[in-house]
C-alpha cells in the first residue's frame, strides 16, 4: 500500500510541475517564491540561510566580497535584456 501511495504522490507532483511549467515565465518566479517561503517554517533551512548571510557579510567586511551598486546591477540587467530579449518576454 505504501508503494501505491508513493506512486500517486509522485504522479501528482509531476502533474503539478507540468502545470506550473505551462504558466507564463513571469509566474514561475511567483511560484518559486511561494515554495521558498513555505520552507521558512523549517528551522534548519532558516539557520542555513542565516549562516550564509553571515558568511557573506563577513566576507564583505574582510574585503573578499564586493558590493554591486543598484546602478551597475540595472546596467547589467538592461544589457542582458538587449542581448536576450526572448528571455524577458512574458510567456
Amino acid at each position: 500500500m505504501n508503494i501505491l501511495r508513493k506512486l500517486r504522490a509522485q504522479t501528482e507532483i509531476k502533474a503539478r510541475e507540468t502545470a506550473v511549467m505551462k504558466l507564463p515565465r513571469a509566474n514561475h518566479v511567483h511560484v518559486a517564491e511561494k515554495l521558498i517561503a513555505s520552507l521558512a517554517d523549517d528551522d534548519e533551512i532558516l539557520a542555513a540561510w542565516a549562516a550564509e548571510a553571515e558568511r557573506r557579510a563577513d566576507g564583505f567586511d574582510r574585503g573578499e566580497i564586493s558590493a554591486v551598486s543598484i546602478e551597475a546591477t540595472l546596467v547589467q540587467a538592461i544589457a542582458h535584456q538587449r542581448r536576450r530579449p526572448e528571455y524577458w518576454k512574458v510567456r
